[in-house]
């Protein structure tokens, strides 16, 4: 009887982790969706796009995204890499780590070049130097947000206590 308890409670928690990680992923999912139409309404207000501007620019921006998340998430690999073969101090993966973070963050340097030029064809170059304003003026806004959102958190907690 013992045993079938417990393996009823390991049930029971298995599936409620189950649940909770599902959850988490679904908010994820949420939250980020929420977050690419913040930012569109944001680059297109501040941007200025017209209608036809628009229709031309949002298929290209989209797949410029997609691009810099591939190299962005290249770059982080890279990086954790070398900070794992400092900690180990081996010399021979510190100087491969080091040479692939570098390429990593080469490549997106020169994506960005190619972006530009990608860009300059559909926009003129004034509002794609507004595009280029634009997304670091969001990101630094959710930034802001998070930054808020956390410190009401930590009010939160400090008057509970």
């Amino acid at each position: 009887m013992k045993k079938l308890i417990i393996a009823s409670l390991t049930c029971l928690f298995i599936c409620s982790m189950s649940v909770q990680a599902q959850s988490k992923k679904e908010n994820f999912e949420n939250w980020r969706e929420k977050m690419k139409a913040e930012k569109v309404a944001f680059i297109t207000s501040y941007v200025d796009l017209t209608v036809e501007e628009a229709q031309n620019f949002w298929p290209i921006y989209n797949e410029i995204e997609k691009k810099k998340d591939g190299l962005a998430r290249k770059e982080r690999q890279a990086y954790h890499k070398l900070n794992k073969a400092i900690e180990s101090n081996n010399e021979k993966d510190i100087q491969t780590c080091l040479k692939a973070y570098i390429d990593a963050a080469d490549d997106n340097q020169r994506d960005l070049e190619e972006d530009y030029e990608q860009l300059c064809k559909v926009l003129p170059e004034k509002k794609v130097a507004k595009l280029m304003v634009a997304e670091e003026k969001f990101r630094h806004q959710q930034i802001g947000r998070l930054r808020h959102h956390r410190g009401n958190n930590n009010a939160r907690k400090g008057n509970q206590k």
